[in-house]
């Protein structure tokens, strides 16, 4: 394996040590999930200005938190929706 490799997937196991991403925050030196309120605390639209320096809850370290904000959008031609609509209501009223 080369060098670079190595240095790489050196880095990379030092950073699963040292980094922790989900839905909650969770202190990544004893694994704690902190509060909701703290939590909802960090939570903005668009993730904006969030990476911000925290205490733990439980061991009083501080850790930095960052925001990360995932968007996806779906879209429907109208003649779907009204058809689909149709056919939910007829639905309805054939099995009342």
């Amino acid at each position: 394996m080369s060098e670079v490799n190595q240095e790489f997937l050196s880095r990379l196991v030092e950073e699963s040590k040292n980094k922790h991403y989900g839905k909650e925050i969770v202190c990544p030196y004893c694994d704690n999930e902190q509060s909701e309120d703290t939590k909802y605390s960090h939570v903005s639209y668009h993730g904006e200005d969030s990476k911000v320096k925290i205490e733990c809850e439980n061991c009083n370290k501080e850790f930095w938190v960052e925001e990360i904000v995932l968007r996806s959008f779906e879209t429907t031609t109208t003649e779907w929706e009204d058809k689909e609509e149709a056919r939910i209501k007829k639905y309805i009223e054939e099995h009342k």
